[in-house]
């Protein structure tokens, strides 16, 4: 990405906040506090359990405060470990914000935000943040640097807040970041960030409504002030053509009528694309002969090393998911794989080939790839990039598609990573594409088995307990015999009776007998001692659902008063039940529903 020439110094906060450093709350008050009340959980910190919880990790080594953040999913994040992640990102802010690496410091804020604990968030981003001096911002070092970037998360937990000040602030950092580290290919996720802070004040002043309120207005001032003071900045020639009333105009329509209910984050992130807003890096980056999948200009994110032009084309990508956008996805694949020299990837339904002409009057498409090109198909493609496309795919539930894009990695002799397997997987299993899922289940098992690093250790076995639980969809021929118990027996992953029963029931559940097969699984859990967990006891609802068995209501009756659990999709399943039974239900089971 080109280097801006900036001919004046950027001013950090708006005029009304200048000689105010120290004082937030001042701060806060001339933006009329717009930082409302949000469905943030509620965490009492007083209780003695919390205190004791506190102490117990204030005694956590460094590593191992680190290995924490491993406990908890960001994908199906469960809300009764909002008060240990609390507790986790308060000890982080309060002792060891300095001390740990900024990869670390970047995970507890993103954990953070999907605790929906939005302040913490921007409480860690800002401790870290304000410890960055400048001797260390010019350092070339990307972990050290880029890594604390102003994330996407981190501007949704300030818009989550409704707080258009930390939205300004949030902004200023972006623009400092992309006039002090410019080589980096960090500066992509600091581009996008700018214009997310844009468009978020903009959704703020949606959330107040009418135009009278003081708030819509002045949270469209600052959306202004972001577009006058730092966009026109970053972009002066983008910012000649298009006025400040136009740009809010537009993306007021965006948030205001975009369907999907994603207030138009793709299509605001196209406009910015078509205006000039965000700038394709591989103009100034790439080098005469470079194919844009080297490594000169990349970056180290989870997943390896990727070059700017695909970071910036998987930032594209992720765009599309809230709102299910999945043609666009597809087709800002397309345009990154084109450029790749990417010829064997499409299909009628899927991606287009690579081979066709790019239109000559827009030449901000890539070229398309040509001659002397290695045509190899998916090799060149990072991780990161088919992530953030099989991410939008599965949010979209385009199980199919996900499976054609692993089919044709592994065809090409791409081994995938673990991160793109999570997502394979549960295609693989929704879809019964037995080969997927013993791909991956023989890529750990030999990992596993060939001895490994304590955290990659950790990964494989993840995927390989991912992979049984994908096989055991799947109906592949003697999975216990050859699959589950010999892993089991090697010690190649923690497998407790929990997990291996849970594989046996989802095995059962897609049997053509799954009434004997639950029965005989209860049956050896009996011998063996090991009680109904929450986990197979929504299994075996699945199966009682899936056949209709009048033992769901006994089961869900056991679970809930003399067990004491309880999960929504219980009473779920039990609704559906009774309506699939509603001439068969006896009276007793018609009271205890109704009641």
């Amino acid at each position: 990405m080109q280097r801006c020439i900036l001919a004046r110094v950027v001013n950090s906060l708006p005029s009304s906040l200048h000689g105010i450093t120290s004082n937030n709350d001042s701060k806060h008050k001339i933006f009329f506090q717009l930082r409302q009340a949000v469905a943030e959980p509620s965490v009492d910190t007083n209780t003695e359990a919390y205190r004791h919880l506190a102490h117990e990790l204030s005694l956590l080594s460094q590593e191992e405060f680190g290995r924490r953040l491993y406990r908890f999913s960001r994908t199906n994040f469960d809300p009764t470990q909002t008060t240990v992640v609390h507790a986790l990102v308060s000890e982080l802010i309060s002792r060891r914000v300095q001390e740990v690496s900024i990869k670390c410091v970047r995970e507890y804020a993103h954990l953070a935000h999907v605790a929906k604990l939005h302040k913490l968030c921007l409480d860690v981003y800002f401790a870290r943040a304000n410890l960055t001096t400048i001797g260390s911002v010019t350092e070339n070092n990307d972990t050290r640097v880029g890594d604390f970037a102003v994330s996407d998360f981190v501007v949704d937990s300030a818009y989550a807040l409704c707080s258009t000040s930390d939205l300004i602030r949030l902004a200023s950092y972006c623009v400092k970041h992309l006039q002090q580290v410019p080589s980096l290919g960090w500066e992509v996720m600091s581009a996008f960030s700018l214009v997310r802070a844009f468009w978020r004040c903009i959704c703020v002043a949606s959330i107040h409504g009418r135009q009278q309120d003081a708030e819509y207005k002045q949270a469209l001032k600052d959306a202004s002030y972001i577009y006058d003071e730092y966009m026109e900045l970053v972009y002066p020639d983008a910012y000649k053509e298009l006025t400040t009333q136009d740009a809010i105009r537009t993306v007021q329509r965006f948030v205001q009528y975009a369907s999907s209910a994603d207030e138009g984050e793709m299509l605001f992130f196209r406009f910015c694309l078509q205006k000039g807003f965000l700038r394709r890096p591989r103009y100034t980056t790439r080098g005469e002969g470079d194919d844009g999948s080297g490594m000169n200009a990349g970056v180290t994110v989870e997943g390896g090393k990727i070059s700017e032009e695909q970071w910036f084309y998987a930032s594209l990508i992720a765009t599309c998911r809230v709102g299910n956008h999945v043609d666009s996805a597809l087709r800002y694949f397309d345009d990154i794989g084109s450029y790749l020299g990417i010829v064997q990837v499409s299909c009628n339904d899927l991606l287009h080939s690579c081979s066709r002409k790019i239109r000559q009057d827009d030449p901000k498409r890539p070229e398309a790839a040509i001659g002397s090109r290695d045509r190899k198909s998916m090799e060149k493609v990072s991780e990161y990039l088919i992530f953030q496309l099989l991410n939008v795919l599965q949010t979209a539930k385009e199980n199919g598609k996900i499976v054609f894009i692993a089919r044709t990695m592994l065809r090409d002799g791409v081994q995938l990573g673990i991160s793109v397997w999570s997502i394979v997987l549960i295609a693989a299993g929704e879809t019964r594409a037995a080969d997927l899922a013993l791909a991956a289940f023989t890529q750990a098992k030999d990992a596993l088995g060939d001895g490994s690093h304590a955290l990659d250790r950790r990964g494989n076995e993840y995927l390989l307990q991912t992979a049984i639980n994908a096989l055991s969809k799947c109906q592949v021929p003697r999975f216990e015999e050859e699959y589950l118990q010999p892993c089991h027996d090697q010690q190649l992953m923690h497998c407790t009776n929990e997990f291996y029963f849970c594989a046996l029931l989802q095995h059962a559940h897609n049997s053509m007998d799954p009434a004997n097969g639950a029965e005989e699984v209860l049956r050896r859990m009996k011998e063996k001692g090991t009680p109904l967990t929450t986990r197979i006891i929504s299994r075996l609802m699945k199966i009682y659902l899936r056949i209709e068995s009048p033992k769901l209501l006994e089961l869900y009756q056991h679970a809930t008063q003399q067990l004491g659990t309880f999960r929504p999709s219980w009473l779920d399943e039990l609704l559906l039940w009774a309506d699939r039974r509603r001439y068969e239900l006896t009276h007793g089971e018609k009271k205890i529903y109704i009641g």
